[in-house]
C-alpha cells in the first residue's frame, strides 16, 4: 500500500478474536503464575488480550475501509466455532524468548482458517499481509532481552488452560501507544459465518 498523502490521519491497527471477560479472569491468574518466575517483566493487561490475526502498522482511511471490508468477507467464509487456551511458551525460543504466549486448544485449526480467509479477502484489495506463517496464540508479556526465569514460567505454565470459549466475531482495534502500554479501541465487529 502506498504512503498516505501528506496530511492525511493514519490509524495503526489489528484485526484480531476477541476474548471474552471470563477467559481473561484466567489469563491474568496465568499471568500471576508466570510473573513469579520473571522478576522485572511487564506482562500485559488481561483486559487487552487478544488473539490477532493481521496488523497494520499505518491504515490511511481509504485503508481502513479496505480492512472493513476484508474482515467482514473473510469472516463471513467461516463458521462461529469454540476456543479454548492451553500451555505456555515463547516465540522464537525459550532461551532467545521475546513474547510469551498461551497456545489455542481447540480452535487452532479454525482460527488458522479465519486467518487466512480473511487474508485472501486482504490481498485481493491490495491490502498488506505479513509472509510470516500464522500461528494463533495469545501474547502474555514481552520481553527486552532473554531472562533466565523463562524456562521455569514456561514449566509453569504447561498446566495452564482456560475453559473454550464461543467464538462469533471478527474485530477491528485501533491500537494507540501511550508510556503505559497500547490502548486498544473497538472500530468495527464482523459476525462470523455470515
Amino acid at each position: 500500500m502506498s504512503a498516505p498523502p501528506s496530511g492525511t490521519a493514519t490509524v495503526r491497527a489489528f484485526l484480531a478474536v476477541p476474548v471474552p471477560e471470563a477467559a481473561r479472569a484466567g489469563i491474568a491468574d496465568a499471568c500471576g503464575r508466570l510473573g513469579r518466575c520473571l522478576p522485572g517483566v511487564r506482562f500485559g493487561s488481561a483486559e487487552q488480550v487478544h488473539v490477532t490475526l493481521h496488523f497494520f502498522a499505518a491504515l490511511d482511511p481509504d485503508g481502513v475501509a479496505g480492512v472493513q471490508a476484508a474482515a467482514r468477507a473473510g469472516a463471513s467464509r467461516v463458521a462461529p466455532y469454540r476456543m479454548g487456551l492451553a500451555g505456555a511458551g515463547a516465540f522464537p525460543d525459550p532461551r532467545r524468548a521475546r513474547v510469551l504466549w498461551l497456545g489455542i486448544r481447540p480452535g487452532a485449526d479454525e482460527t488458522a482458517r479465519l486467518a487466512a480467509e480473511v487474508g485472501a479477502a486482504l490481498r485481493e484489495r491490495g491490502l498488506p499481509v505479513e509472509d510470516r506463517p500464522f500461528r494463533a496464540h495469545v501474547t502474555l508479556a514481552r520481553l527486552r532481552e532473554p531472562h533466565p526465569g523463562v524456562a521455569a514460567a514456561l514449566d509453569a505454565g504447561r498446566a495452564v488452560t482456560i475453559d473454550p470459549f464461543d467464538v462469533a466475531r471478527l474485530v477491528l482495534f485501533r491500537s494507540e501507544l501511550s508510556p503505559r502500554g497500547a490502548v486498544h479501541t473497538e472500530i468495527g465487529s464482523y459476525p462470523l459465518g455470515g
